[in-house]
């Protein structure tokens, strides 16, 4: 499935609605949200204030602040509760979900963030995942490439000219970081074992994952902001995707 993006801006002041085989994709940046960090920091829960506080340089500790603000914002507009009321558990991985089922109302979510981008994605009763990454040529990628890529990604990526080779990189890494997350598996996961083939327009071809049952995935990249490579996965077919900022 290939999803051109058109973002539309989006105000969480009214309660939304996820129909079923529906993706919902949420981008904002840390500095658009910046002058509202004090307020951000009463909706968050003990534990997330205390996990704030661990950071060692306040730009990280914002940006956890902001993204996990905004991430109880948009699901209390999805299940009609207040956003500092939502109660969340993790899988053994880390990953967020939420506590109580009976107002869950099917609703399942996943979240990624680096330097400025922050990106969400929501589905209902379907697992998802997003990632994003910072095109940043000042990282050594073949040395990376060793422990994320397959042997067929390996020799695929010493074929590319300097820009190129890392525009595949940060691809590649955004989608298997995002089927991980899909899985529920953390990121001690051996990203060799999935294997990502690109047709000649560049277009993702096919998924391959290693004693992994076959999977009807829906993934795709998308560009959230310049600069940043996105990708998100879901499990099962959707029907229709929507890219919103938020606002």
């Amino acid at each position: 499935m290939v999803v051109r993006n058109s973002w539309k801006l989006q105000s969480v002041d009214k309660k939304l609605t996820l129909k079923e085989s529906e993706l919902y994709i949420w981008r904002t940046t840390v500095s658009a949200n910046i002058d509202n960090l004090d307020d951000y920091w009463y909706l968050l829960s003990q534990d997330e204030q205390v996990r704030a506080k661990e950071f060692y340089f306040v730009r990280d500790k914002n940006r956890y602040v902001i993204a996990r603000a905004i991430l109880r914002k948009l699901i209390a507009s999805y299940i009609g509760i207040l956003p500092q009321n939502i109660l969340f558990s993790y899988t053994e991985y880390g990953k967020p979900y939420l506590a109580i089922d009976n107002y869950a109302q099917g609703l399942k979510f996943n979240l990624a963030h680096s330097e400025d981008c922050i990106v969400y994605a929501f589905t209902k009763n379907i697992d998802v995942g997003i990632d994003t990454e910072f095109f940043n040529k000042g990282v050594n990628i073949e040395d990376i490439a060793e422990y994320c890529c397959s042997e067929q990604e390996q020799l695929q990526l010493q074929k590319l000219s300097n820009h190129k080779k890392y525009c595949y990189f940060y691809k590649l890494w955004a989608l298997k970081e995002s089927i991980v997350k899909a899985i529920g598996l953390g990121l001690t996961y051996d990203f060799r074992r999935i294997h990502i083939n690109f047709s000649e327009n560049k277009l993702i071809d096919s998924i391959n994952i290693i004693n992994n049952d076959k999977i009807d995935w829906t993934v795709d990249i998308f560009l959230s902001y310049n600069g940043y490579y996105s990708a998100f996965a879901v499990r099962y077919p959707v029907n229709r995707v929507l890219f919103l900022t938020y606002q």
